[in-house]
């Protein structure tokens, strides 16, 4: 698939990744979690081959290892745009997810509350920070990408379509003040069938 066909010149034109498969922590590493396993490693690099012709204008990533990781294979490609670390694209825990309970202590109700507003804050940011034509690529993990893509269409997490990413699947959306389009979600045409995975490996 060739992207450029994809984007928009009146739109934002997000591509939304998920991280690579992610194992042990790595306490050395300087970030949060765990670190990419080998496996995790091939799904960045080949993703960052795969989107290396495009001009992207800049990078976000969360501060944590295995986006971060993901993230920096794919901006070595593009070593001018600028690349930022954003907190609020931590991932969530089930607080904030469509399946969370409906009563809360007031301990998860401070949790739930910040990591909804994490959401609505990178969605707002996106479209007041960026124009129509841009190319941004934002790294970060299959909850806080959920929760952004509902805050995007003006959704609650209550009613938010669980959408399930494989590691480093990619979603590309154009974005406007009003409304957003999805062109493509889950794309994993860069891996090879071993290469696809879910689930992070807990060794």
């Amino acid at each position: 698939m060739l992207f450029e066909n994809l984007f928009d010149t009146k739109s934002i034109n997000m591509i939304l990744v998920r991280h690579g498969q992610a194992g042990r922590r790595d306490p050395d590493s300087g970030y949060i979690g765990r670190s990419l396993t080998k496996t995790g490693i091939q799904q960045a690099k080949s993703l960052g081959v795969h989107l290396s012709d495009l001009a992207i204008d800049c990078f976000y990533s969360s501060d944590m290892a295995r986006s971060f990781q993901t993230a920096k294979e794919l901006h070595i490609h593009h070593p001018h745009s600028p690349f930022f670390i954003n907190t609020s694209l931590r991932e969530i825990t089930g607080l904030s997810r469509p399946e969370a309970p409906l009563e809360l202590s007031d301990s998860d109700k401070r949790v739930q509350r910040n990591e909804l507003s994490r959401g609505r804050r990178f969605a707002r940011d996106l479209r007041m920070n960026h124009h129509s034509g841009d190319v941004v690529a934002v790294v970060a993990h299959a909850g806080i990408n959920n929760l952004i893509l509902a805050n995007l269409c003006n959704l609650t997490y209550r009613k938010t379509v669980r959408y399930l990413w494989s590691h480093t699947s990619v979603s590309v959306l154009n974005v406007t003040s009003s409304s957003i389009v999805f062109r493509t979600m889950g794309y994993t045409s860069h891996l090879t069938p071993g290469l696809i995975t879910y689930e992070n490996d807990p060794d």
